[in-house]
């Protein structure tokens, strides 16, 4: 060869760019390339990792002439990068910590195999200063930087300080060894909130923690702690100030041991989930050349500062307000994102890794380092985006990357029918592009993500493209919190009705090709002459059979989940025709689309012409949990369908072995579930333990991350299915919770066997109701007389506790629910009974919609039914699910579009009511990153002042928030308070209160919301705080409130029992005096005498009985607030969390 590698590299400005062809994924030359020999030459290297980036390696070691060995796991025997190399070395089981993190396995490996040098990769072991150290002393050659500058800059704390003494910027923070949390704590007031949470050690986010006050500090730094230990052997934590609007810009530095360093200019790894990086790009757009020059010398200073040499990145926070950057940390290994570096400057970074292993100086100087365009890296995992990006594990049915080329590149490490296992990081790939510059390289990005293949696992392909594709990201408008900011563009297309109908018209059009190809393959799969050519999916019996037959009719789901907004059913009709095409119709009124279809190829690729066009299709399937699952690509669209099967196949056709698939996906009721395949990692309660609502049960484990499973509901653990240290599914049972007011054979009185008494008031001020208990009062207010109820079918109103009344907006109807399983629709004129719902379970919450058509409620496993009237229905249509989750409100909102529910698990869900509701709906957002309790209660609300309308919602966090329902945005938040001894405690810390219940006038600014003995009234639209009454008298707490035009109803009481004692008093207080609003006593009310003997009924009002009636108004507050038990739970799990961390240390 007439020029090595190397020397290539320093004439790369007077060579082509297609010159570098040799470094993208997949073309390689054949030949090898040569290392200079000398003393050091490495001739053969070990590979301590796995995946992409131990084919990475080898693929240049081997160019370079170098033998490779690859250590694997159990999980990863017949892997790709096992394949890729010369050798491999089993080191043991598939936990990490068992196998790819034991640096006594791959010492030995090394050994065995006489390899001279061993390759970190990154994760792992790349940043164990004793790793490098032992390889160091055992006379092989870690191709790395010394361990001295890894153990410096893996201490966060301590390279905190030596970088301040370099000079180079840092954020305000505490980075000491004192971790006791009291002092932490202390430390973080210092500092001042927001502030962020670190480990010390390791990266990725893990163990990472965003703070916004002091309340949520010991909660997040223990969770913190946990994670760290998990997974990087330590748990001290350092403390840094929270840049609420940081760009995350880093820097390729590279050094030789001659001294030499400089730096390959930077990347923008701004546009993050969940701390962790998924599109990156070189060079950092939108900033000027001096702002780059300044970041490449501070990150050059920062490697001298600490001897360094072979690869590192230099990370830096730019705080986009000010425009100016801090250190952050140094990563001592290979970045996962290098590659783009590589693209911009043309340079096979690992061969640099190799050769200054070697001794060699670097190739050329900061002045001869070439910039080469622009590009961008996305990685491609395996998650589930909506909910909260968490990892997926399962079996690539197909996977087909897009071609390389010299400007893009595909570094993966996984072949089609691979497993992505739990025990491993999720990124199946790295779609790397480049272009001449910015805009060329998006282009680029985007046509990729449109045509990489993956079918088997959820992935966040589709966010990807949604996040290429906005217009900020398009001019270069990124920071960290850009996927938080922009929410409402990359997860909720439903919001925007005009962009949700031109998805569902392509995935219909889509829907028409499928049913034409499946036809045609079923046709070949039967026909003897293919049968065996085609995979045995298509072998299968109906609902997909078409034998001889004409016609047939193929019933598709669109499953829509990677967008999280649930699936639509479609029902198409095939007719085959005799010149081979196929008649593709939905329904007998719709236009019929003319298919043709013909093998292209591979099983899975077809020609279809429909419409005049004609188009390259793939079409893969697979079998999962009852459901044949459909993927097609055409052009730059990608829809998945499912079909029930019903019956799962395993062996031929004669005696086949089925079983319905309901008969195991179907959990008891209550059953909480794995929301992600992983290690149990600790249980923190026993079985029929109580636990209240949001309280950790399990802690779990799943590529290095934490996730706590809590309770959805209060109630008693029962069934506990799993032990620390055993593997889960996704989906398997873990738990069941029985709610204790509904356990079969109870008796005795508990917390929450109370009902507090409810008001609602007239929309016209015509007449108020009042129930506590299973008992209803109606006042007429115009002529002060009490309503009677006519109910033909019940002697009684209703035979249990009720939980729910209300009025509709128009005023014309009335409807109540409670524990006894009916929901009565009443007229709010005759006040006759107009139906009577029968529930299969407790309800917990009503709405009625703002035309009177439907009726909705809520049961205690988090189900949402709907009812049309006008009819004689007696049972409700399930309308959508919220997976046990406690509703604890329902609204519709004035417009009829959405109806929203507010939930034990602490969000707001917002859903598209259909024009077809007795179909079922799907969710299209949920409010999730404000309150910090569960939600009690929601209100819409409406003013001159706002051209739209928003949410208003109160918790057991002691805040009211407004939202902005078409875009989940958190538009304000108040912190309501209240007076100390609002209840009876020996509680000197309790500082949270619940708000028990809010209204608002609609069309007005007008809300009010009641919190223990105080009522706040607010201007709606600004949640400003106009005035505060203080109700007198220690037995009356509210309740309930409502709000006519000019006075707030509030109602106090509670029942023991359906039909034990009980009370309600009422009140009402003027909403419009200017100065200071009068408390009306009872009596004042007009007609209250009257009023209240009609609640009362025969309870008369004597001292004993008022005492006993005002103990049953703090029960119910009580188990409203769960305040009590809630924190004294608290403190037992954080003291049992300290307990563990002292005996792990």
């Amino acid at each position: 060869m007439s020029m090595t590698v190397w020397a290539l590299r320093r004439n790369v400005r007077r060579k082509s760019y297609s010159m570098l062809v040799r470094f993208t994924s997949g073309s390689a030359s054949s030949g090898r390339d040569t290392i200079k020999p000398n003393e050091q030459c490495i001739e053969k290297v070990l590979v301590a990792n796995r995946g992409e980036i131990a084919c990475r390696i080898m693929r240049t070691a081997k160019r370079l002439g170098i033998q490779t060995v690859a250590v694997y796991s159990d999980a990863d025997r017949d892997s790709l990068h096992v394949k890729s190399a010369d050798e491999a070395v089993r080191i043991g089981p598939p936990p990490a910590r068992l196998s790819y993190l034991s640096g006594a396995a791959i010492m030995e490996a090394a050994a065995r195999t006489g390899a001279q040098a061993i390759h970190p990769g990154y994760g792992f072991l790349s940043e164990s200063s004793d790793f490098a150290q032992l390889c160091e002393d055992s006379g092989l050659t870690f191709i790395g930087p010394p361990a001295s500058a890894i153990r410096d800059m893996g201490d966060k704390s301590a390279s905190k300080r030596i970088m301040g003494a370099a000079g180079v910027p840092l954020v305000p923070g505490y980075h000491g060894h004192e971790q006791d949390i009291d002092h932490m704590k202390s430390e973080a007031g210092k500092i001042g909130y927001p502030i962020i949470i670190k480990p010390t050690h390791g990266g990725g986010g893990k163990g990472m923690r965003i703070v916004q006050s002091e309340r949520d500090f010991a909660d997040s730094f223990l969770g913190a702690q946990r994670e760290a230990a998990a997974s990087f052997g330590v748990n001290t934590i350092l403390l840094e100030k929270y840049i609420t609007r940081p760009r995350h810009i880093e820097v390729q530095v590279f050094g030789d041991k001659h001294g030499n360093v400089l730096h390959l200019y930077e990347r923008d790894c701004s546009v993050q989930r969940r701390h962790q990086k998924i599109i990156e790009e070189a060079p950092a757009p939108n900033i000027s050349e001096k702002f780059r020059a300044s970041l490449g010398q501070a990150a050059v200073s920062a490697a001298r500062a600490v001897g360094y040499y072979n690869a590192g990145t230099v990370e830096f926070i730019v705080d986009t307000e000010s425009d100016q950057f801090y250190f952050m940390e140094m990563n001592t290994r290979l970045q996962v994102e290098h590659p783009v570096t590589e693209m911009i400057v043309g340079q096979d970074l690992v061969e640099w890794q190799i050769r200054v292993a070697n001794g060699e100086p670097l190739p050329i100087s900061q002045a001869e380092v070439p910039l080469l365009g622009h590009a961008f890296e996305a990685r491609i995992y395996a998650e589930n985006v909506p909910k909260g990006f968490l990892p997926a594990t399962g079996v690539l049915n197909h996977y087909r990357p897009v071609a390389v080329s010299s400007s893009v590149r595909v570094e993966t490490g996984v072949e089609q029918g691979d497993t992505v296992s739990m025990h491993y990081d999720p990124m199946i790939a790295k779609l790397v592009v480049s272009g001449g510059n910015r805009g060329e390289a998006l282009v680029k990005l985007k046509d990729c993500l449109s045509n990489f293949q993956v079918a088997g696992v959820p992935t966040n392909i589709n966010f990807l493209q949604k996040l290429a594709s906005h217009k900020e990201f398009a001019v270069g408008n990124v920071e960290t919190h850009f996927i938080e900011h922009h929410k409402t563009d990359l997860f909720a297309d439903e919001s925007n009705p005009a962009a949700a109908d031109l998805a569902y018209k392509a995935a219909k059009q889509s829907a028409a090709l499928v049913a034409a190809c499946v036809s045609a393959i079923e046709h070949s799969a039967w026909n003897e002459s293919n049968h065996g050519k085609l995979p045995s999916i298509w072998h299968s019996h109906p609902p997909f059979r078409v034998h001889h037959e004409a016609k047939q009719t193929i019933e598709l789901e669109w499953d829509n989940e990677c967008e999280g907004t649930g699936s639509n059913l479609l029902s198409l009709g095939v007719v085959y025709q005799s010149d081979g095409s196929y008649l593709i119709h939905e329904g007998s009124d719709s236009p019929s689309l003319e298919v043709r279809v013909t093998r292209a190829g591979g099983n899975c690729d077809f020609r279809v012409e429909a419409a005049g066009l004609s188009m390259n299709v793939t079409i893969a399937a697979y079998l999962k949990d009852g459901y044949k699952h459909i993927h097609i690509w055409h052009g730059s669209e990608h829809h998945q369908f499912k079909q029930k099967v019903g019956i799962e196949f395993s062996g031929d056709e004669e005696g086949v072995q089925h079983r319905s698939s309901s008969e195991t996906s179907s959990h008891p009721p209550g059953t909480v579930v794995a929301p992600m395949a992983g290690l149990v990692v600790k249980v923190l309660v026993e079985n029929e333990a109580k636990v209240d609502q949001g309280q950790p049960v399990i802690v779990m484990e799943a590529m290095k991350m934490e996730h706590v499973v809590k309770a959805p509901s209060s109630g008693s653990i029962h069934d506990l299915k799993v032990k620390a240290g055993q593997q889960v599914s996704d989906g398997s049972a873990l738990f069941r919770i029985k709610e204790p007011h509904i356990e079969e054979g109870h008796n005795q009185n508990k917390l929450l066997d109370v009902a507090p008494a409810l008001i609602s008031v007239h929309p016209s001020h015509k007449s108020v109701a009042v129930t506590v208990g299973s008992d209803l009062r109606v006042f007429n207010l115009i002529d002060n007389s009490p309503v009677t109820l006519v109910d033909e079918s019940n002697e009684s109103f209703h035979k249990d506790y009720v939980r729910a009344i209300r009025y509709s907006a128009s005023g014309k109807l009335f409807v109540s629910t409670g524990d006894d399983k009916l929901v009565k629709i009443w007229s709010a004129e005759s006040w006759r009974c107009l139906n009577t719902i029968c529930s299969e379970k407790r309800v917990t919450a009503v709405a009625i919609s703002h035309d009177d058509s439907y009726v909705c409620y809520a049961d205690k496993f988090g189900v949402v039914w709907v009812v049309e009237l006008g009819g004689i229905t007696k049972k409700g249509v399930p309308l959508l699910s919220h997976y046990c989750s406690i509703i604890t409100s329902l609204e519709f909102s004035p417009d009829g579009r959405y109806i929203l529910s507010a939930d034990r698990d602490f969000k707001i869900r917002v859903t598209v009511f259909p024009e077809e509701p007795l179909q079922g709906a799907h969710e299209i957002q949920s409010f999730c990153l404000g309150h910090t309790e569960f939600v009690t209660c929601i209100v819409f609300v409406s003013s001159p002042e706002l051209t739209q309308s928003y949410l208003m919602s109160g918790s057991g966090d002691s805040t009211v928030r407004l939202w902005d329902i078409a875009s989940g945005s958190l538009l304000d938040t108040c912190e309501v308070s209240t007076v100390a001894g609002h209840l009876e405690s020996n509680e000197s810390e309790q500082t949270q209160v619940t708000v028990t219940d809010l209204c608002a006038i609609p069309d007005s600014s007008l809300a009010a919301v009641a919190i223990q003995r105080q009522v706040y009234f607010l201007a709606s639209h600004t949640l400003s705080i106009t005035k505060v009454i203080q109700i007198p008298g220690e037995s009356f707490i509210p309740t309930s409130i409502s709000l006519s035009t000019s006075t707030l109803w509030m109602a106090s009481g509670a029942s023991n029992g359906p039909n034990q004692l009980g009370y309600s008093r009422i009140r009402a207080i003027s909403c419009i005096e200017s100065e200071k609003s009068s408390i009306l006593e009872d009596e004042q009310i007009p007609g209250g005498t009257k009023l209240l003997e009609k609640l009362q009924g025969k309870v008369s009002i004597e001292e004993s009985v008022m005492i006993a009636a005002s103990e049953a108004v703090r029960t119910a507050m009580s188990s409203l607030l769960m305040k009590k038990q809630y924190s004294e739970e608290k403190r037992e799990f954080r003291k049992r969390s300290r307990n563990d961390k002292k005996t792990t240390n």
